[in-house]
């Protein structure tokens, strides 16, 4: 399966007018689709921040269905990455 179409398989399952974070969408990568995740995130292991960075691309991967599948909010969420740690996130909609 493509990265893609992992993202769009987490987003399909979520219901019509729930909001959700992209943090949420990263853990259900990690949970079901651990593989497609891995050679995703690892594309930036040599950079700087190599978690914020590949985790915002993946905020750029659910924006690619934004007005199809999911609608960007104005607001954010405040919930925890993945280390446990609370911090702004970008939050959905799903259409």
């Amino acid at each position: 399966m493509e990265f893609k179409d992992a993202i769009e398989n987490i987003l399909r399952k979520i219901g019509s007018g729930y909001m959700f974070d992209t943090h949420f969408v990263i853990e259900q990568m990690i949970k079901h689709h651990s593989d497609e995740y891995i050679n995703f995130v690892a594309q930036y292991a040599n950079t700087d921040m190599p978690t914020l960075a590949a985790h915002g691309n993946i905020g750029k991967e659910i924006n690619g269905f934004n007005g199809n599948l999911v609608k960007l909010q104005k607001q954010e969420s405040w919930s925890e990455n993945i280390h446990g740690n609370p911090s702004n996130c970008a939050l959905w909609l799903k259409i």
